[in-house]
Parts: structure tokens; sequence; C-alpha cells
């Protein structure tokens, strides 16, 4: 096993409640490019055009240091089109879904900041709850702690990262380069009691609509999903060709809804 990175040396750490080793140099060539990667991402800022291998030429042409860098890309215009590959055309687009990736809603935007623990869904469920970044920053350990699905662990990610002075000065340069920091409910649905604060499963084939789609429903009415059937589970969604979380739900005594009556509920 590695005991140093490959790229800046430095001995890589794991702390006790997680599996992996990372390098802690946050001044690390390969980290920086990371994050950069990371705040790009489909699931994050959704930039098309700027893949991996496109930051790591920009990282290394110097263009994008940091995520506030992406930004700032104007600047280098006349420099993208010296390098090989880069026609106007390319920079034209990669600078449009620049612009586009301001406008998206608060959850994207958390996720990308890369803080430690917080996930795309964690980001949502954050975003939803504080409405906006500066919320969120000012939150107490004590707040984050009751909130559903934010335990210790997570909480403690957010103090620190938001009591980092270099973080809130990124925070503080992309609101100035016009990002959108507050979250935007695109929803048609609205919160309804017998979603709000309650978890539901999905099995089988679902015949009208996607597993993605009724997903995303069931958190814009106000409940979360999940992948397995316990204790907790508040509703199984049934479609086609249920499997074993059918069984359980039916051992355990779990109101089951078959997904005409799903439908129904989501639609009146």
């Amino acid at each position: 096993m590695l005991e140093y990175c490959p790229i800046c040396h430095t001995k890589i750490v794991r702390k006790d409640t997680e599996a992996d080793y990372y390098c802690p140099n946050e001044m690390c060539p390969a980290r920086k490019i990371e994050n950069i990667i990371h705040f790009a991402s489909r699931e994050a800022m959704n930039i098309d055009g700027l893949g991996e291998s496109i930051i790591e030429d920009l990282y290394n042409e110097n263009f994008i240091i940091n995520i506030t860098d992406i930004y700032d890309i104007d600047k280098y215009e006349e420099e993208l089109m010296n390098l090989e590959g880069y026609g106007k055309k390319k920079i034209d687009n990669l600078k449009s879904a620049i612009k586009n990736s301001k406008n998206n809603s608060l959850e994207r935007l958390i996720f990308g900041l890369g803080i430690r623990n917080v996930g795309a869904k964690t980001a949502k469920v954050l975003a939803k709850y504080y409405k906006t970044l500066d919320n969120l920053m000012t939150a107490s350990y004590e707040e984050l702690v009751n909130i559903s699905d934010i335990g210790d662990i997570i909480a403690k990610s957010i103090i620190n990262y938001f009591s980092n002075v270099d973080n809130k000065n990124i925070i503080t340069k992309l609101k100035q380069f016009g990002v959108n920091t507050t979250y935007i409910n695109n929803s048609q649905y609205e919160e309804k009691d017998e979603f709000k604060g309650k978890t539901f499963v999905l099995t089988g084939s679902l015949v009208n609509i996607t597993r993605d789609k009724a997903s995303e429903i069931i958190e814009s009415l106000g409940g979360k999903v999940s992948s397995s059937v316990s204790s907790k589970t508040s509703v199984v969604v049934v479609g086609d060709s249920p499997g074993s979380k059918y069984d359980k739900a039916l051992a355990l005594g779990i109101p089951i809804w078959q997904e005409d009556e799903f439908l129904d509920k989501i639609e009146n």
C-alpha cells in the first residue's frame, strides 16, 4: 500500500471514521485537479465540455488553478485559440456551458464544493432545508445534527469546511462571478402529508413512470427514497415482478402501494 502521495509526496492519512486513505495536502496538484473535475462533473455543476483531460490541460497551462478560475476563463480566450484542438466553436461552447452553470440550483453548488462526506443526496437535503448558501454557512452543529440524514460526521464536515478562510474566499468569488447560491424548486409538486418525512422503497418494474422520476417526485413531495426495506420504511411502491423487497415488506407489515395507487396519490 502507498504511504505517500505519488504527486506531492505528502504522507497519506485515513480518519478513524473513514475507509479510504487520502492526501491531506490541500496544495497538492492532483487534489486541486480532482476538486475542479468534481465541481464541473455531471452531478455537480454539469459543465459540458469541461471533462478530465481538458481540465488537466487548462490546469497545466495555469488557466484554471481552482474552481473560481472556471468563471474567469474568458481572459484566456486568445491563449486557448493557440492550443491544439481548441477552435472557436469549442471555446464558444465551453463558455456557454460555463455561463449556464451559474444558474444551477443550490444543491449542485453544495455538492460541487466537495465538502467531505456530503454527497449529491445530502446536498439536496441541505439545499431544501436552508434555501440559501449563506444560511447553510452560518448553521450550527446542533441545528445540523437535528436534520434528517445529517449525522455527527456530516455536521462536523460542514462546520469545518465553512470555518476555513480559503473556502469562504472561494464562495465570495463565486458570488462575484454571479453563481447562483439559492435553492430553485423546479418541481411542479408541493409537499404532502402523505409523503413528508416518510421513507419509500421502490421495487419491481414501473410501467408508467421511470424509477428516477418517481424518486424525484417523492423527494419533491417531502419524502425520501431508500434502496432497502427495514422497520423504518414507511411505504413500498410496487411495480411488475417485485422481488424480495416486496416479500420483506409483507413480513414486516409495511404499507404497500401498487403503481396505479402511487400515481393517483402524487397527482391528486
